[in-house]
C-alpha cells in the first residue's frame, strides 16, 4: 500500500468529479484545499486506488472497504480506480537490508544524535547572544532603601538607564565552550554510527597524506555497504524483469513491437511479438521469467572499477574487449574497437610512407611530396593522397619509356657506328659545296632523326 497526502480539489483536476462530490456532500465543511489520503493498493489479483478523509485531520486510521469488489462510496472513503492485474504478480518490488535483527537503514540511530546536536547548538547561541547584549539589574546603594527605577536601559537604541536610590550593573554570561565540544563530538558520534566517512563532506584527516592512503580509507567504510546495496538490488531487478515479462505477455501478447537498440550485438530495430518471445517453443509453452542480474564486481564505484580492470588487463586476465565492455565511458565497444584497428593501420601506412620517403632509390621527387601535402590540405585522407599521387607516377615513367627508343632501334644505331659529326667548315666556295654534298650522302639520313 502507497500512501500520499493530496488535496481534495485534487480530484477535481484529475477528473474524479463524482467522487469529489460524494465526499463533498459527506463532508460540508471540507474545501478544495482540505487534506485527503490517496491509498494505492496492490496484489497479484488486482490494484486499487482509494481517496479517503480521516475521522480529524491528525488521525491515523481509515474505515475498512466492506464490499470491495464494487466501487463504492461510504462516510470516509471513496474507490477511484479498479484495475484487475493479469499478471498474477504484485508489481511492487522494494529491496530491503541484511540484517541480524529488525528492518533498520544505517541512517535510523543517528536521528536522537541530531536532534540533541540541534538543542545543543541552539542553547550555545542563545548563551553567546546572552554574553553580547548582557542582563541589567537593579542594586541598591545601601541596605533598608529600595532603589527606584526611573527610566529602563536601552542599549540597541541607545536609551540611557536613570534610577533612584540604586544603581545599574550588568551582568555578564561567559559562553560556554563546552557545549561547541560537544556538539563536535555529536557529530563525529553520528558519523561512526552511519559509517560516513570525513571524505565525503570534503574534509580529510591530518595523517592521511596520500591519495591512496584516502582511497584506502574510503574503501573501508564504504565498499561493505555498497556491495551489500549491490547485491539487494540484482536480487531486486531479477524480480522486476519477471514481472516486466508477465505484464509485457499478459497485456500485450499478440501486439507487434518495434524498438530502436543501440547494445552488445544489437544494433537497428529490433522487433518482436511479446507471446512469442516470452513463450517457450515446446507443448506447454510455459512463460520464460527466469533472468540473470549482476554488477561486474559489487562493492565498486566507477572509478574503482577503471583501477580493477586496469590491474587485471596488466595481469593478462581479461581480452580489451571484455575491458571495455565494463567501461563506463565506452557505449559502442565493436564502433570503438573498429576505431582502435583503423587508428592501427592508419599508423602502420604513415610508418611505410615515411620509409618510402627516406630511400634515396625512391622514385619520388620532391614534386610528388608536395602533390600529397597540398591533397592532404584540401581535406583528403593521407592514403588517399598517397594513391593518386602513385598514380600519377606510374603514369609519368610510362610516359618516359614510352618515348625511349625500342631495343631494336637501340641495335640498329649500334651497328650502323657513331653518326659523322660536321666539322669547321673549309675555306672557299669549293669546298663549301663538297661540305653539302657529304650532308646529303646515305650515312646522314640513315640516323633515327633522318
Amino acid at each position: 500500500i502507497f500512501a500520499t497526502r493530496q488535496a481534495m480539489g485534487w480530484l477535481k483536476r484529475k477528473g474524479y468529479r463524482q467522487q469529489y462530490a460524494s465526499l463533498k456532500t459527506l463532508h460540508p465543511r471540507a474545501t478544495d484545499a482540505s487534506t485527503i489520503d490517496v491509498l494505492e493498493y496492490h496484489d497479484g489479483d488486482c490494484t486499487w486506488l482509494v481517496a479517503s478523509m480521516r475521522g480529524t485531520e491528525d488521525g491515523s486510521s481509515w474505515n475498512i472497504i466492506d464490499n470491495p469488489s464494487t466501487p463504492h462510496v461510504s462516510i470516509n472513503h471513496a474507490a477511484l480506480n479498479f484495475v484487475p492485474n493479469r499478471a498474477g504478480k504484485t508489481p511492487v518490488v522494494i529491496p530491503g537490508a541484511i540484517t541480524l535483527g529488525p528492518r533498520r537503514s544505517s541512517y535510523t540511530q543517528i536521528v536522537g544524535i541530531y536532534q540533541a546536536a540541534a538543542q545543543m547548538d541552539a542553547m550555545a547561541r542563545h548563551a553567546t547572544v546572552k554574553g553580547i547584549y548582557s542582563d541589567a539589574w537593579l542594586v541598591p546603594y545601601r541596605e533598608g532603601v529600595e532603589p527606584f527605577l526611573v527610566q529602563a536601559p536601552d542599549s540597541l537604541s541607545g536609551i540611557p538607564g536613570i534610577v533612584s536610590d540604586g544603581k545599574i550593573e550588568f551582568q555578564t554570561i561567559q559562553p560556554q565552550f563546552a557545549a561547541r565540544q560537544q556538539v563536535n563530538e555529536m557529530e563525529r558520534a553520528g558519523r561512526i554510527i552511519a559509517g560516513l566517512s570525513p571524505e565525503l563532506g570534503g574534509e580529510a584527516a591530518t595523517n592521511v597524506r596520500t591519495g591512496r592512503r584516502g582511497e584506502q580509507l574510503l574503501s573501508a567504510v564504504l565498499d561493505f555497504p555498497v556491495q551489500e546495496a549491490h547485491q539487494l538490488l540484482e536480487e531486486s531487478g531479477e524480480h522486476e524483469n519477471e514481472l516486466a515479462i508477465r505484464i509485457d505477455e499478459a497485456h500485450f501478447g499478440d501486439i507487434p513491437k518495434v524498438y530502436a537498440v543501440n547494445f552488445g550485438g544489437e544494433k537497428g530495430d529490433l522487433a518482436y511479438t511479446p507471446r512469442e518471445l516470452w513463450r517457450k517453443r515446446d507443448a506447454e509453452r510455459s512463460l520464460a521469467t527466469k533472468s540473470k542480474c549482476s554488477y561486474f564486481m559489487a562493492g565498486l564505484d566507477a572509478s574503482d572499477r577503471i583501477i580493477a580492470l586496469g590491474q587485471r588487463k596488466g595481469m593478462d586476465t581479461i581480452s580489451d574487449e571484455t575491458l571495455m565492455r565494463h567501461d563506463p565511458v565506452i557505449d559502442d565497444v565493436e564502433g570503438e574497437l573498429a576505431k582502435i584497428r583503423a587508428g592501427k593501420l592508419e599508423r602502420a601506412v604513415n610508418a611505410s610512407i615515411e620509409q618510402q620517403v627516406l630511400n634515396p632509390e625512391s622514385q619520388f621527387d620532391t614534386r610528388d611530396l608536395i602533390a600529397v601535402h597540398d591533397a592532404v590540405a584540401r581535406g583528403k585522407t593521407l592514403a588517399e593522397a598517397w594513391a593518386d599521387m602513385e598514380k600519377a607516377v606510374a603514369e609519368r615513367i610510362q610516359q618516359q619509356q614510352a618515348a625511349e627508343p625500342t631495343p631494336v632501334e637501340q641495335q640498329n644505331i649500334a651497328a650502323q657506328g657513331p653518326v659523322p659529326s660536321v666539322g669547321e667548315p673549309p675555306e672557299g666556295v669549293g669546298n663549301l659545296a663538297s661540305l653539302l654534298t657529304g650532308l646529303r650522302s646515305q650515312a646522314v639520313f640513315a640516323t633515327p632523326q633522318g
